[in-house]
């Protein structure tokens, strides 16, 4: 009885907990390895391959039937022009050696007993050779590095919204009272706009397919 009470308990708490992430892997410059290509993306679901592509193939294939049957035509086709275009800024870096460039962003959540869906994280975090590089954190809506190599660019991201803002603020000045432009150069506004920007679409591919359920629990 007292273990039947527990099991009882725990169904009514319990949650089921989703992540939803996205992986861009960039070579300095190929390398001459079978399955090894210059510009890799992957989408994971609960950490299940859910669709990719690569610079060889360059084609956006989905790896979960659902995937292929339940998403309309123009989706693949946005993804695909997303991912020509990462693989398009990746050949920026240095080709005297290989080097390994990745980005991860994504989120997680928790589906709650009544069906309703909490947000726990947002993920946006860049690796280079394998080491820790830059990471947003969704908490203090600031960009992290972990490493003095990263400072630079954690300070240019750091102002380059404050930049095109201050820009748009003398373009349309008479669009826009002070207390406005004020309200906008808040630090941490400006952090959020930039992890929503990040995480929303994310969010609401996430939260249609739980709401279909198509879905497996895994």
């Amino acid at each position: 009885k007292i273990q039947t009470n527990y099991l009882n308990v725990k169904n009514v708490f319990s949650t089921d907990m989703y992540s939803l992430n996205y992986i861009y892997t960039a070579l300095s410059k190929p390398v001459e390895l079978p399955g090894i290509h210059e510009f890799t993306a992957m989408g994971l679901m609960n950490n299940k391959q859910i669709d990719y592509y690569d610079s060889v193939s360059k084609k956006k294939i989905p790896k979960q039937d659902w995937m292929k049957d339940k998403l309309p035509a123009d989706y693949w086709e946005k993804a695909l022009s997303h991912a020509r275009a990462r693989s398009s800024g990746s050949k920026s870096m240095d080709h005297i050696y290989v080097h390994i460039l990745q980005w991860k962003h994504g989120c997680e959540i928790d589906q709650q007993p009544d069906g309703t869906l909490k947000f726990i994280k947002g993920i946006d975090q860049y690796s280079y050779d394998g080491d820790d590089f830059l990471a947003f954190d969704d908490a203090t809506m600031q960009w992290v590095a972990p490493v003095d190599q990263a400072l630079p660019t954690k300070r240019k991201w750091d102002g380059e919204c404050v930049d095109w803002l201050s820009k748009f603020m003398e373009y349309g000045e008479k669009e826009f009272s002070r207390s406005d432009c004020e309200y906008l150069l808040t630090l941490n506004i400006i952090g959020a706009v930039i992890a929503i920007v990040v995480l929303i679409l994310a969010s609401v591919v996430l939260f249609v397919l739980c709401k279909r359920g198509t879905i497996g629990r895994s």
